[in-house]
């Protein structure tokens, strides 16, 4: 992660800051957890293509939140198909864990750790 950090340095110093350098930079935040940062770089890009869009909102459903994914979704002006179809892969993945939660509690394994309780709280929040 430091050395994402050295290039998001480099270029705010050395270079214009761009749509494609901006992606690349959230790229690595986003895809290294690191989601406020990468959120800072988001709001920086002065012309967000849906490559933008899309790298940053992949970001919060690979970190389990899904509430910021959509409220991210509900503000992109264009919503085509790999928009929607990340926003959508979120919600299933969060869905078979409720599923799988919900079956563990039917057969009473009080011990199913490897669910995410904020993943929990974030497809509650999406089915309501």
């Amino acid at each position: 992660m430091e050395l994402g950090r050295e290039i998001h340095d480099y270029v705010r110093a050395e270079l214009k800051f761009t749509t494609i350098i901006g992606n690349l930079v959230l790229h690595v935040y986003a895809m290294c957890g690191y989601l406020s940062e990468a959120r800072k770089v988001f709001d920086e890009i002065p012309l967000k293509n849906v490559l933008c869009w899309t790298t940053m909102m992949n970001g919060y459903v690979n970190c389990g939140m899904l509430d910021e994914a959509r409220k991210l979704f509900d503000r992109s002006l264009t919503k085509d198909v790999v928009l929607w179809t990340a926003m959508m892969n979120g919600m299933y993945n969060i869905t078979n864990l409720m599923k799988q939660w919900l079956y563990s509690k039917r057969c009473n394994l009080d011990e199913f750790k490897w669910i995410n309780s904020q993943s929990l709280h974030s497809s509650q929040a999406m089915l309501s």
